[in-house]
Parts: C-alpha cells; sequence; structure tokens
C-alpha cells in the first residue's frame, strides 16, 4: 500500500496519542509480557493494559509455544511476526471496560449528532460538502433527516 499514513511510523504515532498504557502487571505474568512504551502511549485517552488475572489455559498455551519453538511475544504490538503473545484489553486499572464512547467523546461537542442502531439511507450533499444524512429507523419504517449547519464527519 502506498498510503503512509499506514505505515509502521504512522501505527506507533497513532498508538503514542491516543493509548493510556497500564504496564503494571502481576508478577507471576511478567514472564509473558514486556510492553515497549517506546512504541505506545501513557497519556492519552483509551486506556489499554492486562487484567489482574488471566484465563487459566493462557499461560499453558504460551508455555506450549515456547516448548514448540514458536516463542513468546512479550508486546502484541512491537511490529515483529511470530510468537505467541497475551493479548492487551481496552479496560481501566480497576477492570472497567474502555470504549471510543468513553475515551474519545466524554463531552459531546455541539456539532456532533451521534445516531447509534441506525440505518444510514442517504448521505445529503450541497455540491461537493455532505450536510446531512437519511435514516430509514427499522421499527416504524420512517424516513428521518438529519442535517447541521457545521463540519460533518461521516464514518
Amino acid at each position: 500500500m502506498e498510503d503512509d499514513s499506514f505505515n509502521w511510523e504512522a501505527s506507533v504515532t497513532t498508538r503514542k496519542r491516543y493509548e493510556k498504557y497500564n504496564t503494571s502487571i502481576n508478577d507471576k505474568y511478567a514472564k509473558y509480557y514486556r510492553p515497549d512504551m517506546n512504541l505506545h502511549g501513557d497519556a492519552g485517552s483509551l486506556h489499554i493494559g492486562m487484567p489482574a488475572e488471566w484465563e487459566t489455559p493462557t499461560t499453558e498455551l504460551m508455555d506450549a509455544a515456547e516448548e514448540a519453538g514458536l516463542g513468546i511475544k512479550l508486546d502484541l504490538n512491537d511490529g515483529h511476526g511470530f510468537g505467541l503473545a497475551a493479548c492487551v484489553a481496552t479496560s481501566t486499572p480497576d477492570s472497567r471496560r474502555s470504549t471510543a464512547a468513553s475515551a474519545f467523546v466524554a463531552s459531546v461537542p455541539d456539532n456532533l449528532t451521534i445516531l447509534s442502531d441506525t440505518l444510514v439511507t442517504k448521505v445529503l450533499f450541497d455540491g461537493v460538502r455532505a450536510i446531512g444524512v437519511q435514516t430509514e429507523q427499522t421499527t416504524c419504517k420512517r424516513a428521518h433527516h438529519h442535517q447541521r449547519s457545521r463540519a460533518h464527519r461521516l464514518c
């Protein structure tokens, strides 16, 4: 892919900007997990980290991977391809789930409308500028129009 916004350096820059990486871990799991903080952020709004207790088969599987010669990756996102890694979770140190909403939309700007569980049937344009969306609510089959006077980001 020729788009530099998807290269390794851009990926690291994005992680550093958005992550609030918690590196604390129970000592009994230290053999399996040690993130390279040169590749992660610690001041962003998306909480990342490991649970205090892991599921029982996790360490057994990682030990088996090591014995089989596959190896253990201490950081899932270190950019190197081989080995079995424990997968970090998007959760706070007290095990609360960190979501896109809690991380990025704690205070909703007045020019943002969030429509969940909504089917967008049409993007409304004024020339080449998107000015709103038409939705179909599946429960009542009525069309609704949502238009804003400010900038839009459609995802």
